[in-house]
């Protein structure tokens, strides 16, 4: 069984929600007008071009603004375009092509890079991006465990391996699916948030496993 929990669009008028949002201080606002109207135009187009034309679009209008306000320019790295991007459409191939060797070069030039893991980390410093302005910061959430955390009415009472992102290729979705198909253990469910274009093959993928009843 492949439930729908909730779909994100009914939730917002005219099922338009917030892909992006950019907080700017009043003076900096203040100061350099022209910069946040400039940078707020890239990230429009960008968000118009899919997610992964970001990096291309965004970070030379990031570099330029840096520049001109003259503050250090912190790069967070979720998809790299040269090392793990996965094509999953006729769009992939140019972007990982085109997009980076740009996404490299202005890397290399950022002041601080953030990355989710250390294999990441080790293939930007390989690509020549300087290891003393790599970090680490694992994505993560710290529940306190003296405060209740009640379950949504639409999961049972079942221990359950949630996974909460876009449903495309490179974000190993199906290989979660798969390997909850493996598990022996009969008390676990599977919850996918989400997404994406991957969404068909994934609730075919569930309908095939002797555990899919499991997955939501």
């Amino acid at each position: 069984l492949v439930k729908l929990l909730v779909d994100e669009k009914t939730l917002w008028p005219g099922g338009k929600y917030v892909l992006t949002n950019i907080i700017v201080r009043t003076d900096f606002l203040k100061e350099h007008p022209d910069v946040v109207k400039k940078f707020l135009a890239g990230q429009v187009a960008a968000n118009d071009h899919g997610p992964l034309g970001e990096d291309i679009a965004i970070m030379p209008l990031a570099l330029w603004a840096a520049s001109r306000a003259r503050v250090p320019l912190v790069a967070t790295v979720h998809c790299s375009l040269g090392h793990t991007l996965v094509g999953h459409d006729t769009r992939s191939p140019v972007l990982r092509a085109a997009g980076g060797p740009v996404q490299a070069s202005l890397l290399r030039s950022a002041d601080a890079v953030l990355v989710l893991s250390d294999r990441i980390a080790d293939k930007l410093v390989a690509s020549g991006v300087p290891g003393s302005r790599v970090r680490v910061v694992p994505l993560g959430i710290e529940l306190d465990p003296d405060l209740p955390h009640p379950r949504p009415g639409s999961m049972d009472g079942r221990r359950s391996i949630v996974y909460a992102g876009r449903l495309v290729r490179e974000k190993g979705v199906r290989e979660l699916v798969a390997a909850f198909g493996a598990l022996t253990t009969a008390d676990v469910g599977l919850v996918v948030v989400g997404d994406g274009p991957d969404r068909a093959t994934l609730e075919t993928a569930a309908r095939g496993l002797i555990s899919g009843h499991r997955i939501r």
